[in-house]
């Protein structure tokens, strides 16, 4: 997922997953990017209330969030 998408790491307060989808609450809705987002792999977006977002990817939405855990801790990716 790119963090471009949601406004940048420091946009981002706290996030979790369920079975399909990532649950991000966010510090400023409006810099959310949805098409960023479709092009990191979403199948979809919701935004159930103010500063909260859902992005859907699926059953394989674990190994998204573990990634979004270690690009916000500044763990690098190889």
């Amino acid at each position: 997922m790119s963090d471009p998408g949601v406004g940048g790491k420091q946009n981002i307060k706290r996030v979790e997953n369920c079975v399909s989808r990532l649950r991000i609450d966010l510090g400023d809705q409006k810099l959310v990017n949805m098409e960023l987002l479709k092009k990191a792999g979403s199948l979809g977006t919701f935004i159930p209330s103010s500063n909260h977002i859902h992005v859907v990817f699926g059953p394989h939405v674990e190994f998204v969030r573990n990634a979004v855990d270690d690009h916000l801790a500044g763990i690098t990716q190889r």
